[in-house]
């Protein structure tokens, strides 16, 4: 009896596998249905006839490198020749992928029409020579860097430190250190002066343009509130000097050397109403589809701008700080703003993608005048020695206080300052000042852009190396 069971069990098997497999080769065939691929990962049957009719398809840069492949014959491992440097942005392909191994898993695990036996391919707009100095650049600190075609709001960059390996697992500092947030996309801050870039832009399209007295005491905007005070102040009175304070200057000035107390001023002569106009103008508030492939999409997070209540609000809200909190794409779109006229372009990371206007945020002429503002700010400002031989940037510093520990490093910038070719955005998490943390990180990564040839000149040798 018992034998007779295990022949009957055998052929019972035997049948089963008989059945699945040619159920799975149809579905295969046909080429318009994940739901057995889906099973067959998720279920882990390696064996199965899925498992060697198709291997997974590549994901590639903007240029056509690979930034993640099919291992050869293990059809479920995959390559990534960026490591942690790519992990945030092209993701983790497994049982609960992320990333663009998520959003791509329809395209990539279904046999392409050409090849049964391998699935499709997708290229990103990401630049994987730039993506991987980006990274490199932060050097193990907690950070972000994004940098963004202004014109069609391509993602050439956008690394999240710390990072890992996206074929293995997190160590424990890496852990620690929060690996997991994709800060480039998801991480909320306070920008700081860098957001004196919106403040302006806001103003100026208002037909405001006021000179103010900037005394080294502050400006208090509501009785009994704290002083909003210059750095430099604090920055004397170390030193056992006293500062003056900048006096009466206008704009382009108070732009150029960072001033918080015009910048408070401007806030609460912009008033509640107006500001709130012009967050809403910018469309940054909602978030953002950087991807998307069968029903599903690569999701940024938008800005948390509120509308601030009462005058001293608005003076931390014009100064970058109060309830502010921007990731650093959404500081990447702000200059990419400036740079195009005024124009917010629709961030993506498809390289398929046509260009797209997000919102008319400013008038043209409002950018121009933040583009010389900031191109000041470059020459003779805070952000002074952040131009690269025969290119000169258009940038802003910003330095945010956290409540605790030290302040965040801003820098943002877009170059060549006439015919804008690429935006870069650094964040540096307790960097102290930005001009000093977070702007070499920029520049470096302008000269490395220059080198690839995205300023309009030959590219210079080779640029594949780590």
């Amino acid at each position: 009896m018992k034998a007779r069971a295990a022949i009957l069990a055998a052929l019972a098997t035997a049948a089963f596998a008989w059945i699945f497999s040619v159920h799975t080769a149809a579905v295969f065939s046909g080429a318009d249905d994940m739901r057995m691929i889906d099973f067959i990962r998720r279920h882990g049957r390696a064996g199965a006839a899925g498992e060697r009719l198709v291997e997974r398809g590549p994901i590639l840069d903007c240029n056509g490198a690979t930034l993640s492949a099919a291992v050869p014959g293990e059809r479920w491992a995959r390559s990534c020749p960026l490591g942690e440097a790519g992990v945030h942005p092209v993701g983790v392909f497994g049982r609960n992928p992320t990333g663009c191994e998520r959003v791509l898993d329809s395209v990539l695990s279904r046999p392409s029409p050409g090849d049964p036996s391998s699935g499709g391919s997708v290229r990103l707009s990401l630049d994987s020579s730039l993506q991987r100095a980006a990274y490199a650049l932060l050097e193990g600190r907690r950070g972000a860097v994004v940098a963004i075609e202004p014109r069609s709001g391509r993602i050439l960059a956008a690394a999240s430190s710390p990072g890992w390996d996206p074929c293995g697992r997190p160590d424990a500092r890496q852990v620690a250190d929060g690996c997991f947030v994709n800060r480039a996309f998801d991480g909320l801050y306070p920008p700081g002066s860098v957001f004196k870039i919106f403040t302006a832009a806001a103003a100026i399209d208002r037909g405001l343009d006021p000179v103010y007295d900037c005394p080294a005491g502050g400006f208090s905007p509501e009785p009994g509130s704290p002083p909003v005070r210059d750095s430099e102040a604090a920055a004397w009175r170390r030193r056992g000097a006293v500062w003056k304070g900048f006096g009466r200057i206008g704009m382009e000035k108070a732009f150029a050397h960072s001033s918080n107390v015009y910048f408070a001023k401007l806030g609460c002569a912009l008033g509640a109403d107006a500001f709130d106009a012009a967050a809403e103008a910018m469309r940054l508030r909602g978030g953002f589809s950087l991807m998307e492939r069968g029903g599903e999409s690569l999701q940024a997070r938008g800005a948390g701008i509120p509308r601030p209540h009462g005058d001293a609000e608005l003076a931390a809200a014009a100064i970058g700080q109060g309830r502010l909190q921007l990731t650093p794409l959404c500081v990447a779109l702000l200059t990419a703003a400036v740079a195009c006229d005024g124009a917010v372009p629709a961030p993506t990371i498809d390289a398929e993608a046509p260009p797209r206007v997000l919102a008319r945020a400013f008038k043209p002429a409002t950018a121009e005048k933040v583009r010389k503002m900031m191109r000041a700010a470059a020459a003779g400002g805070t952000a002074r020695g952040c131009d690269i031989p025969g290119t000169p940037v258009c940038a802003k510093t910003g330095t945010a206080q956290t409540g605790s520990g030290e302040d965040h490093a801003w820098f943002t910038c877009f170059a060549p300052c006439d015919d804008p070719a690429i935006v870069v955005t650094v964040l540096v998490e307790n960097g102290g000042f930005g001009a000093k943390t977070a702007m070499p990180v920029a520049r470096e990564l302008l000269l490395k852009a220059e080198r690839l040839g995205y300023f309009g000149r030959e590219p210079r040798g080779t640029e594949d190396e780590p």
